[in-house]
This record gives structure tokens, sequence and C-alpha cells, in this order.
């Protein structure tokens, strides 16, 4: 811990962080914490540094959550540098974040930006999104007055709905019970099986035949999650020809009744309706994949990916795709008004997410070009041109209180490391490279920057560049490490979970959290081996450190420290070892 304390307090910038919650198999609700920034080579760094345990079986709060991101802070020593927190839309969410922009924002200085970095995962908004389209399918469940409302009025309004309406809502169930049947009948499993070898086998490129290539099961979706629907209706169509076939099958024998499926046939129409929720689905899948990543920029692509989607989701509703359902229609124009919702681009306010804007314009690709090529308003991008200087004058007057403390001097510079040049001993060259190194004025350097073509590369831009536009390249250090999602925490509940599924619920929490942590840093792995000398260069098994704390429970005795390689650690740095223990809990 104290290697990554002193990594921490040398990087001069500010971080952000992700957040998220998770529910262990014993019932433990946990706070993950993630944190990302540039170092000084401008690589993007991702480090675990919190896995909190909140309670049990008990609903938790944002006061919780609060005092539980607040002690991992303060362990850290970086509250005040905190510029964002990505996570979801929970209500206990909403409650962290404003008590925690609260607290952040009290006495603010000049050279301090305070706190405005509330940054909801994309990844959650397009769940949403989503969400609101399917409740229109009938694939997601939404059983509200308000729904069944818009529903009555809908057939009101359309009285073809009336007869297509129980036609849509059983649709879900009978795709449901097929993989269901298929499963569970022998009937059913043995003609799916043999259909699908069929199909294999009548395949004319033998290359691919002799590779195996191609599915061979049907998938049933999970309902809270629309891409397994997406999944399990891209894997339906593929077998058409197969489903359609066993359902004849299944109507034809005697048993048709034991079978368990809730229809016998699906319509051409019906088919082509599915083609459809598919078609609107896959809008959203490679823009989720793209904003995920952990090792690349991702916020300053929200704003042209969301003005994508917008777009396509406004021309399959004014395109007559769901003229004869308007069913669709509705569930069209729910989805594009939620996704505005969230993402209110096409509004010339631009606070709730200004810092989505700020990031668009520092990436040197995009720049305000991007903003024009998405339609925002002229109003709206004089309102985020406004917000870059007042930034940047942040930045600017930061820079300039540090090159008047000749220890600074050196020290904090984009791109370097820390120098000794301007050591208490040195005043006089101290001032000197402060002078030599103070940044023009904010009309200068934004100026030129904002007037400057668009680039090819943010990294290389930035790099050969930083003496040019020194107070701007901070500032893309900082807004562009920014997570567009709360993946990084997520991945840690993922790397987890299993471990915690197999060993069912004896573990404690002080132990689940050690795991954790030391897990998404890749300090310890899953392979059963024994453990090694820190000299050695292997790592600690999760198993081992499971063990100690059975040992632990049944003997009830003192453990003693574990001490490992830490990984994250740069070749200049020397030799680093994490020292932990198996916790009381």
């Amino acid at each position: 811990m104290s290697h990554k304390l002193q990594t921490l307090a040398r990087h001069p910038d500010r971080f952000s962080l992700t957040v998220d919650e998770w529910n262990s198999e014993n019932n433990y609700d946990f706070l993950a914490v993630t944190l990302h920034y540039f170092d000084v080579s401008f690589r993007l760094v991702d480090v675990a540094i919190g896995f909190e345990v909140l309670n049990k079986n008990i609903h938790y709060t944002g006061e919780a959550l609060i005092k539980s991101l607040d002690d991992v802070l303060t362990q850290y020593d970086i509250k005040s540098r905190i510029i964002s927190i990505t996570r979801d839309n929970a209500g206990p969410m909403n409650a962290l974040l404003d008590i925690f922009a609260t607290e952040r924002n009290k006495n603010v200085g000049e050279t301090d930006l305070g706190f405005s970095g509330d940054i909801r995962c994309v990844g959650h908004v397009f769940n949403l999104v989503t969400e609101a389209f399917l409740s229109f399918t009938f694939f997601k469940t939404k059983k509200t007055k308000k729904f069944e409302t818009i529903l009555q009025k809908a057939q009101e309004d359309h009285p073809t709905l009336c007869e297509l309406l129980p036609k849509l809502r059983s649709l879900p169930g009978v795709i449901r019970s097929i993989p269901n049947g298929i499963r569970h009948n022998h009937f059913l499993k043995n003609n799916f099986r043999k259909l699908v070898q069929e199909r294999n086998s009548s395949e004319e490129d033998d290359t691919v035949r002799n590779r195996n290539l191609g599915p061979e099961t049907l998938l049933k979706d999970n309902e809270t999650r629309w891409l397994s629907t997406l999944r399990m209706l891209e894997r339906f169509i593929y077998f058409r020809e197969q489903i359609t076939e066993l359902l004849s099958l299944a109507e034809n024998v005697k048993v048709s009744k034991r079978l368990k499926l809730e229809a016998y046939t699906i319509e051409d129409d019906e088919w082509k309706y599915l083609e459809t929720i598919c078609k609107v689905l896959e809008i959203f899948e490679a823009p989720t994949k793209m904003l995920q990543g952990s090792n690349y920029v991702t916020l300053n692509n929200t704003i042209p990916v969301v003005s994508d989607i917008l777009q396509k989701l406004g021309a399959l509703k004014d395109g007559g795709l769901s003229s004869s359902n308007h069913l669709l229609q509705l569930g069209l124009e729910s989805a594009f008004d939620k996704l505005r919702e969230y993402y209110p681009i096409h509004k010339d306010e631009i606070a709730p997410i200004k810092n989505i804007y700020l990031a668009t314009v520092l990436d040197p690709r995009l720049k305000i070009a991007a903003l024009q090529d998405c339609g925002i308003s002229d109003s709206a991008i004089t309102n985020v041109e406004e917000y870059f200087h007042e930034v940047y004058s942040v930045y600017k007057a930061n820079i300039d209180e540090r090159n008047t403390r000749p220890e600074l001097v050196g020290a904090r510079r984009i791109g370097q490391s820390a120098s000794r040049v301007g050591s208490t001993n040195d005043d006089l060259l101290g001032n000197l490279l402060a002078r030599r190194n103070r940044p023009e004025s904010s009309s200068d350097e934004v100026k030129r920057y904002l007037s400057e073509e668009q680039q090819d590369t943010i990294f290389d831009f930035y790099v050969a560049r930083r003496n040019t536009f020194p107070v701007i390249s901070q500032m893309a250090r900082d807004f562009l490490a920014i997570p567009a999602m709360s993946a990084s925490s997520e991945r840690v509940f993922s790397k987890v979970g299993d471990m915690v599924t197999r060993k069912r619920n004896r573990l404690q929490p002080g132990t689940i959290k050690m795991l954790a942590i030391l897990k998404a840093r890749d300090l310890v792995v899953d392979e059963e081996s024994t453990v090694c000398d820190v000299a050695e260069g292997a790592k600690l098994t999760s198993d081992n450190i499971i063990d100690k704390e059975n040992e632990k429970q049944d003997d009830d005795g003192e453990l003693e420290a574990i001490t490992i390689e830490d990984s994250d650690t740069s070749e200049d740095d020397g030799e680093a070892l994490v020292t932990v223990y198996i916790p009381e809990n």
C-alpha cells in the first residue's frame, strides 16, 4: 500500500474515479472504486483502490456510500484532487454525488476547480434507453399504470392494435419457451440437434463445415440485460428454418400437450417484427463496446456517439419502419427521448454535460468542428468555448502559483518527471525557469489551439506540443482520463465473483476486499499452484489466501503477513512489495 501511496503522491495532476456497487453470494454489499489518470509518459492508468463492504442484508444509503468512498480517498490523500466520478443512475449513487459535490465545493479558491464531474455511466444510460424501447415490445416487462394508460390510448387511436396487442404480448413468452423446451424435453432436444446437423451438413463450403463454424443451440436472455436479449433474438432468427420445422413436428405428435410450448407457429410478420427489434438494439452494440474501454480515452467520443445514435433512432422513427406497428413507433420515441434526457445535446444549456463537451474539444482530432458536425447549436458551442476559457483560467492560475514556488518548478510540468532543479537551494535558477515556462494569456493559447486544424492523433499531439500548449496539455491529461463508463469497477466484480461463488459463503468481507483488489491488480491468480518467494517472480493464488482464512476461522490463530510483488511498478521505482493481511472480521 505504501508504494501506491507514494506513486499517487508524486503524481502532479488530478484523478478520475469510477464507482459501482455489488452484492456477493454471502449477501454483503460492496463499493468498488477505481482510479484513472495519465502518468508522466501520457499513459492511461487504471487501478483499483477500494472494495469497501457496505452492509449485510440491509439496503445501503447514499450516506453509507459517501462514508466508504471518503475512507478510501482519505487513505490515499487524494480527496481534493478528484475531478470526476463515473457512476450508475441508482438513487444511493445520486445521493453520494450530491453529498460529495457539496462537501468538495466548500471554500473553493481561485486555483481550485472544485467538483462538477458527475458523469453518468453511458452503459447504464444505454440500459435505460433500450429498456424504454423494449418495454413496448414486451421483451422487458413494465407493469405500471402509466404504461397501461399509454397502451390503452394507443389502441383507441389505432384500432388495428386491438387485434395485434395480444399477439405481441405473448410473443416474448413463445420465444423464451422454445429454448426451455429444447433443454428439458428429449423429443425437442433430439429433433433440434438433428435439424442443426442437417443444416451443417448441407453447407456448400466444406471448409466452413469442417471447421464446425456457427452456433448449435438457442439462447435464453437475461431480461435485465438488453444485450442478452439481442443475442437471444439473433440466434433465434439464425435458426428460423429449424425452429419452424421443429414446431411443425411438435404440433403433429401426440405428446404435444406435454411439451409446454406456448405456440406452434410463428408467422412471417412476427419474424419481420423480431428483425426490426434486432435492428434497433444493434444500434447500441458497437458504441457500448467502444466506450467501455479502460486503456484508451472514451469520454471525448461520447457526444459524437450519442449524436449518431440519435440520428439513427430518428431515421427509424420518422422513416416509416414502424408504420405498420404503432407500438414500435412509441418504443422508438421513448428511447429517443430517454437518451436526450441524459444527453441534452439539442439544448443551448450545457451545464449537465459540460465536462463531456470539454473532453470532446480537448481531443485534437475533434475540437469544435466535431460539435458542429453533431448539430450542436451555435449558442451551445459559444457556451462550450466560454467554459473552455473558464477552466483554462483556473489551470493557468494553478500553474502560475506553482511557478512562484521554486520548489515546485520542474516537478509538475506536463509529460516530465520530477526534477530537482528548483530545490530550495536553487532559487535563482528556479525563478528563471519559472519565467521561461510561464504560460501565455488565455486568449493566445486557447485561440491558437481552437484555430488550428484537427489533428490525426491525441497523444502524439500533446507530447509534441506540450510546450506550445502547456496549460491545455494539462487540461487534456485530466479531462481525457475521465471514463465514459463505470466498466472498470464492474470488472473488479467479475474478477472476484466466481471465486466467492466457488467458495460458497465462508469468506469474510475483509478477505473478499483484499482478494478483489489484488486480483484487479493481477497480483493473485486462480490456478492451483504453490506459493513461491517474491524473488522468484511468482504470484500468490487466491486459493492459498482463502485456505489461510479457513485456518484462521477454524483455529482462531493469528496469520502471518503475505508479501508479494506489485506488478504495477515502473522500472524506475525500484523493487516494490505489497504486504497484505487476513483482516479481523
